[in-house]
């Protein structure tokens, strides 16, 4: 590890000790409620092992707010990046924190009511009917039938998520092929990465629920989740550690586990493959 690198790592590991403890305090004083088997700790340290990487380069350029604001965002939305729940993407002298389709569904379940998401693909030769209820100006799936034919190499058309919440009501979103690959042509990869190309089907799907859960977790009430000033007096606390700790060695998080990564099982393939290769261009900090 260079020197510089040491540095960063350094200064990191600080910026996630600062956070741990501001987390912490908000917990005890009630303003901050996180799921019973989300560990802050834990999540701070992945997120410190992966931003102190040599690959990272990008992250000496980042400013000391920046990364501090990256990582309170993600412990107090109660992400973890060994999840793929979330990544972190510089932009210039900006850290900034991407939260991935699977943390939507997570914050979604949280924050948003939603008790269960499911999405499908529709094929050209697909009966589907939908429409939309003029009370709630919902979309409504009347019926979707296919066949095993469709299912083998079938022409895509579209795709639909629908989300069930739990007081037993639906929300539904739709998507042509059209739309899902401008939403592809956002991506680092344009569409064209490995998974695109392999798994379009499940590409169609993780596209459609990504629009539906951010829809669902932007009217949800988290405004407690980015609290700028919170942040800021982390920064601050931050800065004058530096200053005390300059030649000190990085501090240690005892509290955190190692989480095994998550597989996810490709069903059409019967290959097992971990979301990083199947969604490659949403991790900008894995190979």
């Amino acid at each position: 590890m260079s020197e510089n690198t040491q540095q960063v790592a350094k200064i990191t590991n600080a910026i996630a000790t600062d956070v741990l403890n501001s987390v912490n305090k908000r917990m005890e004083l009630g303003s901050l409620q996180l799921p019973t088997d989300y560990s802050a700790a834990n999540a701070l340290q992945e997120a410190y092992l992966m931003l102190s990487e040599d690959k990272n380069k990008p992250l000496d350029k980042c400013s000391v707010g920046s990364v501090t604001k990256a990582l309170f965002n993600m412990a107090t939305k109660g992400l973890n990046p060994a999840k793929n729940q979330c990544y972190f993407v510089p932009y210039g002298n900006e850290l900034k924190l991407s939260v991935s389709y699977i943390g939507n569904i997570a914050l979604a379940k949280r924050l948003g009511g939603v008790k269960n998401i499911k999405g499908q693909v529709i094929y050209k030769n697909d009966d589907f009917k939908f429409q939309i209820n003029p009370k709630s100006g919902r979309k409504e799936i009347i019926s979707h039938s296919q066949s095993l034919e469709s299912l083998e190499g079938g022409e895509i058309v579209g795709a639909y998520a629908i989300a069930e919440f739990n007081d037993g009501t639906f929300d539904v979103e739709i998507m042509t092929m059209p739309q899902i690959k401008k939403a592809w042509e956002q991506g680092a990869m344009k569409g064209n990465s490995p998974a695109h190309k392999n798994f379009p089907d499940q590409m169609a799907i993780k596209s459609v629920i990504n629009r539906l859960t951010k829809i669902i977790n932007g009217s949800s009430d988290d405004s407690y989740l980015n609290d700028d000033n919170e942040s800021n007096k982390v920064k601050a606390d931050v800065k004058s550690e530096i200053k005390q700790n300059a030649n000190s060695q990085p501090l240690d998080f005892e509290e955190a586990q190692v989480v095994e990564e998550n597989n996810i099982v490709d069903v059409s393939s019967g290959s097992e493959e971990t979301q990083a290769e199947i969604f490659p261009d949403e991790a900008p900090f894995k190979d």
